[in-house]
């Protein structure tokens, strides 16, 4: 429906009372002239009338018919006016501008008829004679039935004319008069106006959320009003308005701080909302999300079937699903069905853990439980095998009892230095970083030699030789004992897996703001598959041949702790065939 302005509910309104006003002064004023004409010329004929018949009552003239034309024509040049005289039976016998003889009979005229019946006789209408409109007044010679009849007429020109006159004055007056009102009625419903639009104004700044303008108060006191009220009302929507966006704040801070990764969907399973740590776990886009289908926005199904779920159940919902970001993730959700506060749903919650970690700590944990068991079963089983050997002979050789006691020996030896690992790991996880670590500054040079030299025994039986290369003047603040045992087990390792006659170098460096010191052996190498996995606990990429050399399977994984607890790292860098460089990183600030 079109909408019109206010002052156009005014204006018109206020214009058709004023012209419908003056349209009815003009009206009323145009009858009351006009009917004063008419009775002042009815007035003035009564009286000529009467002085007709005074004259015509004059003995020499009432009897004379000639002489009574000749007098009525004179009297009628005189006066403008038409004189007729009638006998009772309606014929004329004198008229003043018509000769009598061609008038026709005049007893049905409306005039003549009231002056036959002895009274004073008036009318108006259009003269066939003389093709005007004329007004008659007959005036009876007695005032009883039956008398001459003396009749007066007069044109109504002048009458007209004057009335004309007198209706283009009034018409220009109340054209001027209905112009000024137009003009008033106009102002005055732009003074209604203005506060409305004022009003108006207000309200719009008020929509568009512009509270802090206060409406300027008129001086009206309705319009003043109404602006006071919309000032309090405004006032208060700020402050509630105020209260809800400091209320939805720390709702967003609390929301977006949290640790645990949340969502929130509607009963269209729409994403409604995502905090910070579910952005980031399932590698989205906020402005990519929300609104959006979880199916659609997130790409897993099977995310969409526990949204599903959460919004039919009752109470709290958990399972465990796969994601894929960068890498497959394991999570487990817990969801559960929001509702407004008549208890109706109106979407679900989802809260994620990423327990991939846990996951696989948790298979570490088994791992080494079995491998632990493992490790140790073996000495022990083989110990105990040969002592019960040399329990069961009755008379051992002593060449037995010697070559049975080297093989105890040797396993004795080696579940020591299980031992000895396992209790070294123990104490690193006890110092995990470099504040809980003693450390010194240090000449890095005289570790390094220590470290080759306790490895140089194990080379030269293998004919392997160590190339040391580092500054002189390097220094680091570092754990000597911790990097000297680290060195020592990479040195260890590449001397192991060397083939004779080949050079295991290491080498100390500064880099950027780093030590970095470096083992390169000319060896066999490591798959491609098992890099990740070599500093695992117990994980041997060559089981037998790490058996046979006497290896724990703990070596590099306490290089890999003793690097941790200097808050640096270690990497490794191997082709099959053309050897490996085991490379650990020590930040020196």
């Amino acid at each position: 429906m079109a909408r019109t302005r206010f002052i156009w509910h005014i204006f018109p309104p206020f214009l058709a009372v004023v012209l419908l006003t003056l349209g009815l002064v003009w009206y009323v004023a145009s009858r009351e002239v006009e009917d004063a004409l008419l009775r002042q010329t009815e007035a003035d004929l009564a009286g000529r009338a009467r002085m007709l018949r005074a004259l015509a009552a004059h003995p020499e003239l009432h009897d004379s018919p000639a002489l009574l034309q000749e007098r009525s024509e004179a009297l009628g040049l005189d006066s403008d006016a038409r004189i007729t005289i009638i006998e009772p039976d309606g014929t004329v016998v004198v008229d003043s501008d018509e000769p009598p003889a061609r008038m026709d009979n005049h007893a049905s005229r409306p005039e003549v008829a009231a002056a036959l019946e002895g009274r004073l006789g008036r009318a108006i209408r259009h003269s066939d004679t003389i093709a005007t409109r004329m007004m008659y007044v007959a005036l009876p010679e007695r005032n009883e039935p039956g008398s001459r009849v003396y009749r007066v007429a007069l044109p109504l020109t002048a009458i007209e004319e004057t009335l004309d006159a007198i209706h283009r004055r009034l018409g220009l007056a109340i054209v001027g008069v209905s112009l000024f009102a137009a003009l008033l009625s106009w102002i005055v419903s732009r003074r209604i106006m203005r506060p409305l639009a004022e009003v108006k104004a207000g309200a719009d700044r008020f929509a568009r959320g512009d509270l802090a303008r206060p409406l300027a108060v008129p001086d009206t006191e309705e319009f003043a009003g109404l602006a006071e009220a919309m000032n309090d009302m405004a006032a208060q929507l700020a402050d509630r308005i105020e209260a809800v966006e400091k209320q939805r704040n720390e709702m967003e801070a609390v929301f977006s701080s949290m640790i645990e990764s949340v969502l929130a969907v509607d009963t269209e399973l729409r994403i409604i909302s995502i905090n910070q740590a579910a952005i980031a776990l399932l590698g989205v886009q906020p402005s990519a999300v929300k609104g959006r289908p979880i199916l659609e926005a997130i790409g897993n199904r099977a995310l969409q079937r526990f949204a599903h779920d959460a919004l039919q159940s009752d109470g709290l919902l958990e399972t465990e699903l796969t994601v894929e970001h960068q890498d497959a993730i394991l999570l487990k959700a817990q969801g559960t069905v929001l509702r407004d506060g008549s208890g109706a749903a109106m979407g679900a919650v989802i809260v994620l853990h990423d327990i991939t970690r846990l996951r696989r700590l948790e298979e570490m944990r088994q791992d080494f439980v079995a491998n632990v068991s493992h490790e140790l079963k073996t000495p022990i089983t083989s110990i105990k095998g040969f002592v019960e050997t040399l329990l069961d002979e009755s008379d051992p050789s002593p060449q037995n009892t010697r070559h049975f006691l080297q093989i105890i020996e040797k396993q004795a030896n080696r579940l020591d230095a299980i031992i000895e690992d396992l209790l070294s790991l123990s104490r690193l996880e006890q110092t995990p970083n470099a504040s809980a670590l003693q450390t010194e500054s240090a000449p890095v040079l005289p570790i390094v030699e220590a470290a080759a030299e306790l490895c140089q025994h194990q080379a030269e039986l293998r004919g392997i030789r160590i190339q040391i290369e580092c500054p002189d003047d390097l220094a680091a603040p570092v754990n000597p004992p911790l990097l000297e045992q680290g060195l020592v087990n990479l040195i260890n390792n590449a001397v192991k897996y060397s083939d004779e006659g080949q050079t295991v170098i290491v080498r100390a460096f500064p880099e950027n703001t780093a030590l970095v010191l470096e083992v390169v052996d000319e060896g066999a190498g490591i798959p491609a598959n098992e890099l990740e996995r070599i500093f695992e606990r117990f994980y041997r990429v060559d089981r037998a041949r790490s058996r046979e050399l006497g290896g724990t399977g703990l070596g590099l994984s306490i290089v890999k702790h003793i690097a941790q607890a200097h808050r640096g790292n270690v990497t490794v860098a191997s082709a099959l065939g053309r050897g490996s460089t085991f490379t650990m990183r020590v930040p020196v600030r």
